[in-house]
C-alpha cells in the first residue's frame, strides 16, 4: 500500500567568531530541581510541598485531579514513567520558544538563535546545570547524579560564547568536567555521538538511550511489551557499557532491526569552537557519522521526535543602513514579531522545558540574499 512519506535533514555550523554568548533557558528551573526531595513520599505530601512553592494543583474536576495525583505520585515511580516527563507540565514550566527568547532581546541585536536541549530533565542521565554558579541542576527526580559519567555540552563562565564537549560527573550539586578547573557556565548531558574525534561504541551509547525507540525499531503497537523488557536492562549494571551490552543482547533475540526514520538532532563542537547543528531521520550511528564528517570532535544527541527544531528571532532588517538594523525614532532595534522555526518533524511540540540560546553577531541570512 503506497504511503506518505517524509525526508531529509538539515546542518548548520556556527562559527565561534559569530556567537557573542551561549546561555541555557529553563525558567522553571528551581521548581523542577526541588523535585528530587520529593520522589518517594506520598503524593499528598507531594501537593502540600507543592503548593508551598505555588504550585496549586487542579481540584474539583475528579477526572483531571486524578490523572494530576497519579503524575506528582509519579515523582516515586524512577525511571521510565512517562508520567515522570510530564511533571513539568504541572509544575507550568515549559513556556513557548517566544517567551524563552524574549528575555535575550534586552540589549542584544541583530539575532538570537534557539537550538534544543529537550531532553534534559525529561530523560534518565540528560541533566542540565543552569546559570553561573549552578544556580539549579534540573534532572529526572529519582536520578542518582553520581551514578555514571556523563558527556556534556559546557561553556566556562569566562569564555560565554566558548563551547566544548568533554566528560563529566554530576555530584548531585556542582558539574566536575574533566580537565577543566574554571566555573562551568552552562552544561548540557546527552547521549554520546563521539568524544575526542572517535566516534563511540554503540553498546555504550545505548545506555545512555533513555528511550530505546530512538535506537531500534519497534511498531507503536509493540512499544508498551517490548520496552518493558528492554528499559529495565539500562539499569542492569552501574557500568554503561555493560549494560548497553545486555540491551544489545536482548534487542536481537527480540529480532529488533536498527531504527533509522526516527527524527533526531545533535550537537557537535570542532577544534575551532564551531558550533555543528544536525536534525533529521537517521540511526544513532548516522548521526555520529555526519557529525564527524562536519568536523565534530565531540558530539551529544540532545533531543529527538517532536522536540526536534530551531527557531531564529532577529530584528527587522533596513539593508539601506549599515548594520542592516531596523531602528524606531529612538534609535532602539525593532524586532521581528515573532520567531521563526525551521528543521522540525511534522510531529513538532512547541514548548520546552530547556533550551539553549544563542546571541549571534549577524543575520542568520540565506545565500541567495547576501550581497556578497
Amino acid at each position: 500500500m503506497s504511503q506518505i512519506e517524509v525526508y531529509g535533514h538539515i546542518q548548520i555550523s556556527i562559527p565561534r567568531d559569530l556567537r557573542q554568548s551561549v546561555d541555557i533557558s529553563c525558567p522553571g528551573a528551581d521548581k523542577v530541581a526541588a523535585l528530587p526531595s520529593m520522589a518517594g513520599r506520598p503524593h499528598h505530601e507531594i501537593r502540600r510541598r507543592l503548593a508551598e512553592r505555588g504550585v496549586e494543583l487542579a481540584r474539583g474536576d475528579e477526572q483531571k485531579a486524578a490523572g494530576e495525583a497519579r503524575e506528582v505520585a509519579a515523582i516515586s515511580d524512577g525511571f521510565g514513567s512517562a508520567p515522570v516527563r510530564l511533571i513539568p507540565n504541572i509544575l507550568k514550566a515549559k513556556p513557548g520558544y517566544a517567551d524563552h527568547l524574549l528575555p535575550f532581546q534586552a540589549g542584544h541585536e541583530p539575532a538570537l538563535f534557539a537550538f534544543g536541549a529537550r531532553d534534559a530533565g525529561q530523560n534518565l542521565w540528560k541533566t542540565v546545570a543552569v546559570g553561573g554558579g549552578h544556580r539549579a541542576l534540573v534532572s529526572m527526580p529519582s536520578e542518582d547524579l553520581s551514578a555514571r559519567q556523563h558527556f556534556v555540552l559546557y561553556s566556562l563562565a569566562d569564555n560565554p560564547g566558548d563551547l566544548a564537549i568533554g566528560r563529566a560527573r554530576f555530584d548531585g550539586q556542582r558539574i566536575r568536567v574533566e580537565g577543566e578547573s574554571g566555573e562551568i557556565s552552562l552544561g548540557v548531558a546527552g547521549a554520546p555521538l563521539a568524544i575526542e574525534g572517535r566516534a563511540v561504541p554503540a553498546e555504550t551509547r545505548i545506555s545512555y538511550q533513555a528511550d530505546l525507540r530512538h535506537e531500534f525499531h519497534i511498531p507503536p503497537s509493540r512499544w508498551r511489551a517490548v520496552l518493558a523488557e528492554l528499559q529495565p536492562l539500562l539499569l542492569a549494571s552501574r557500568d554503561p557499557t555493560e549494560a548497553g551490552t545486555a540491551v544489545l543482547r536482548r534487542a536481537g533475540e527480540l529480532g529488533l532491526s536498527v531504527e533509522n526514520g526516527y527524527w533526531l538532532e545533535s550537537v557537535g563542537v570542532g577544534p575551532d569552537g564551531q558550533l555543528n547543528l544536525i536534525s533529521g531521520r537517521m540511526s544513532a550511528s548516522e548521526a555520529a557519522e555526519r557529525q564527524l564528517a562536519m568536523g565534530s570532535i565531540g558530539a551529544i544527541l540532545t533531543q529527538e521526535g517532536g522536540s526536534c527544531g530551531y527557531a531564529v528571532w532577529e530584528c527587522a532588517k533596513d539593508f539601506a543602513r549599515h548594520d542592516q538594523v531596523l531602528r524606531d525614532a529612538t534609535g532602539k532595534p525593532v524586532w521581528e514579531l515573532a520567531p521563526r522555526f525551521f528543521g522540525m518533524s511534522t510531529y513538532f511540540r512547541p514548548s520546552a522545558l530547556t533550551l539553549c540560546i544563542i546571541k549571534l553577531k549577524s543575520f542568520l541570512i540565506e545565500p541567495p540574499f547576501r550581497s556578497a
